[in-house]
């Protein structure tokens, strides 16, 4: 999922705390992460 895909169902779904991320290079999958952790704390399950 994009940035823009996780921020509209956080906002309509904001009791979501786990996340899979999937089909991404390693690079990109790491920035994914942090952005995921620094803008939506409350999901605990992100992999």
């Amino acid at each position: 999922m994009g940035k823009t895909s996780v921020s509209a169902f956080m906002a309509t779904h904001p009791h979501i705390d786990t996340i899979k991320v999937k089909g991404r290079g390693q690079k990109s999958i790491d920035n994914f992460v942090a952005w995921v952790k620094d803008t939506y704390p409350q999901i605990s399950n992100l992999y």
